[in-house]
């Protein structure tokens, strides 16, 4: 059941037959219900699905970085949403099933920042 929250000419939350209301970034909308789909598992999807939880899975533990690194992004999109948008179309190598996600071209930070003129890594050691 739907809610209106700011009378009647203001949004509405929740599902009012086959519309749903709803709230994002200070942004209310209206979306139909989605259509009903088949589960279709073809070689192109189930690359797509591999690279989507592949990409999310790495991300997620990148998250702080990212925040700070994509926090300039346009259009008001959310910093994962830039990292995952850059990342996804430039990080991954190989043929479905052998999908990997290249390190190399992994991006956390984009645009122009203030950093230091002296930065040095010396060691980095992974177990």
């Amino acid at each position: 059941m739907g809610q209106i929250k700011k009378g009647i000419l203001g949004s509405f939350s929740g599902r009012v037959g086959t519309v749903i209301g709803s709230h994002w970034k200070q942004i209310d909308y209206i979306r139909s219900m989605p259509s009903h789909h088949h589960d279709a598992k073809t070689p192109k999807q189930m690359e797509q699905r591999l690279k989507l939880a592949l990409l999310s899975e790495y991300l997620k533990i990148m998250l702080p970085f990212i925040d700070i690194g994509f926090k300039n992004s346009k259009n008001n999109t959310s910093p994962f949403n830039a990292a995952f948008k850059y990342n996804f179309a430039n990080a991954f190598y190989g043929d479905y099933p052998n999908i990997r996600l290249d390190l190399a071209y992994i991006l956390l930070s984009h645009g122009s920042t203030k950093g230091t003129d002296y930065a040095h890594i010396s060691q980095i050691v992974c177990a």
